[in-house]
């Protein structure tokens, strides 16, 4: 006989469970995860974009990735909810959130929290260029990535992207 399976929202949640969030998380976990569920941005007809969400949320685990997962949760508020609908863009945000925190925490935590702010831009393409160049300056240093990401709002509405090019690859050789 089989044997009922004693937390069901493992099998809903791609393997996450709440019990490996700090306890003091746990309500805004979950009453985010739901009320995304409701909303229809996760499920089963969005499995591109539930995976790599509850890939982010398994870090939990791992004690000081809470609050950077709190920060994430924050960061997919309505203002960003679009960004839910667009799997490749979603799923390059979870990796580059993911990537940088896993460099230095902070770095992660100041990505989302910039997310939260709508300071990667307001469209699409805006995001995807951000993404870009946040990946593309890391490589050369994970501070001048934040320092570029922390004014691309306020460089965003000044600069074409031809100029945003030359910009960054004139930081780069000051940097260098």
């Amino acid at each position: 006989m089989d044997q009922p399976n004693p937390n069901p929202d493992l099998e809903r949640y791609h393997g996450f469970s709440l019990r490996s969030v700090t306890w003091g998380y746990r309500e805004v976990f979950a009453q985010t995860i739901e009320e995304l569920f409701r909303e229809g941005y996760l499920g089963p007809e969005r499995r591109e974009v539930t995976a790599a969400f509850f890939a982010l949320l398994k870090q939990a685990d791992q004690g000081c990735f809470d609050y950077l997962l709190r920060q994430f949760l924050g960061a997919l508020g309505p203002a960003n909810r679009w960004l839910l609908d667009l799997p490749g863009i979603f799923v390059d945000v979870v990796e580059t959130g993911t990537s940088l925190a896993k460099q230095k925490l902070n770095h992660g935590i100041r990505f989302f929290e910039t997310l939260a702010k709508g300071g990667m831009g307001e469209s699409p393409r805006q995001v995807r260029a951000c993404l870009d160049w946040v990946r593309s300056l890391r490589e050369t240093d994970g501070e001048l990535a934040l320092a570029f990401l922390d004014g691309y709002a306020r460089l965003v509405r000044r600069l074409t992207p031809p100029e945003m090019e030359r910009y960054l690859n004139v930081a780069r050789q000051i940097h260098r």
